[in-house]
């Protein structure tokens, strides 16, 4: 989790490095062209492009920032959806193993029953014989 941190101030610090200087780019461009096919231009004109420009790569840079975080948003929901998963899947593995010992508890409390059953039905027998015995 530290390193998608880090990894995202990363990707941040190089788009507004790069932003900063794709913008002193574009207004020198903007200002060295104007200057040689716009030289009958007037100043206020001049600078209406190298302000239209510049906001344009602002935007341009905007919008890709804006991207970049819904990417690392998304990368983050499903992580987050990744770790819900799993913990389903041990809760579930759980809620098994709690289902097993229950039936094995059944189990043996049948075979038991079946035993004290068993033990009864020989008791009465042997009584039965007995009473038999001393009827004769």
């Amino acid at each position: 989790m530290l390193l998608d941190g880090l990894t995202t101030l990363w990707v941040f610090a190089l788009m507004l490095i790069g932003g900063i200087t794709l913008i002193v780019l574009l207004y020198r461009g903007a200002s060295a062209v104007l200057s040689t096919t716009a030289q009958n231009w007037s100043p206020s004109k001049r600078l209406a492009i190298q302000i239209a420009a510049t906001l344009g790569t602002v935007f341009l840079i905007v919008l890709t920032a804006a991207h970049t975080l819904q990417i690392y948003d998304l990368q983050w929901q499903v992580d987050e959806n990744a770790r819900a998963i799993e913990s389903m899947r041990e809760l579930q593995d759980s809620t098994i193993r709690r289902v097993d010992a229950a039936e094995i508890m059944a189990q043996a409390s049948v075979a038991r029953s079946n035993t004290n059953e068993d033990r009864t039905e020989g008791m009465l027998r042997m009584i039965t014989r007995l009473q038999e015995a001393q009827a004769r």
